[in-house]
C-alpha cells in the first residue's frame, strides 16, 4: 500500500531550520525507499531547489514558468521567476546582488488587472502586458516554458540594470529599458 504520489503543501512552513531538516531527510528517504513521486506546493525555494527535479511557478493561479529545477534556477525566462529567485538567499554562491522584494501586493482576483496579472509588480512591463490576454506558454530551452511577452532572454543589460537598482521609480526603470524585444505571434491560453 505504499503510495505512488506524496502531495506535501507547505511541508515546512513555521518549523524551526533543524525540524525542517528532519522532514527534508524523512522526505527524500520515503521518495527513495518507496518509489513515490512527490508534489510540493511551497513558496520555499531552497526546498524546490533541495528535493525537486522539476518546478511549475505560478502566478494568481496561471502557470507561467516550468522546466528542471537545475535551467529554471540558473536562466529564470519569465520576470516573476526572475524576481523570487532575487529575492532568496543562496549559500551555493558570493551574491553580488542584494536581495529584494517584488514590489506591490499580489492582484484582487476577485477584480484583476486586464492583461498580464503580474504587470502591476513587473520591473519589464510594457503597453502588451496591460492590455492584451497572456501569451500562451512558449518553449524558452531544453524542456522549459514561460508564458510572457517580455521574456528574460530578450531583456538588454541596462533593463536588468534598471530594475536591480531599488532606488529608480518604476517609470525610470522603464526609460532604462530600452530595445526589449517582444515575442510575437502567440495567442492567450
Amino acid at each position: 500500500n505504499e503510495p505512488s504520489l506524496l502531495i506535501a503543501d507547505e511541508p515546512t512552513t513555521a518549523l524551526d531550520v533543524t525540524v525542517q531538516a528532519q522532514i527534508i531527510q524523512l522526505m527524500k528517504q520515503l521518495s527513495r525507499e518507496l518509489g513515490t513521486a512527490m508534489m510540493l506546493i511551497t513558496h520555499n525555494m531552497a526546498l524546490v531547489a533541495s528535493l525537486c527535479q522539476r518546478v511549475v511557478v505560478m502566478y494568481a493561479g496561471r502557470i507561467v514558468e516550468e522546466g528542471p529545477v537545475e535551467q529554471i534556477f540558473n536562466s529564470p525566462q519569465h520576470p516573476y521567476t526572475w524576481s523570487l529567485l532575487r529575492s532568496v538567499p543562496r549559500v551555493d554562491e558570493a551574491r553580488k546582488d542584494r536581495l529584494v522584494s517584488i514590489r506591490g501586493l499580489p492582484p484582487d482576483l476577485s477584480h484583476p488587472p486586464p492583461g498580464c496579472k503580474f504587470h502591476p509588480r513587473c520591473p519589464f512591463v510594457i503597453d502588451r502586458c496591460k492590455a492584451d490576454p497572456e501569451p500562451g506558454l512558449t518553449d524558452v530551452g531544453v524542456n522549459q516554458v514561460a508564458r510572457c511577452w517580455v521574456l528574460m532572454r530578450n531583456v538588454n543589460e541596462e533593463g536588468i540594470a534598471a530594475a536591480k537598482a531599488s532606488a529608480l521609480s518604476k517609470e525610470a526603470a522603464a526609460k532604462l529599458k530600452a530595445d526589449v524585444v517582444e515575442v510575437e505571434g502567440h495567442a492567450g491560453g
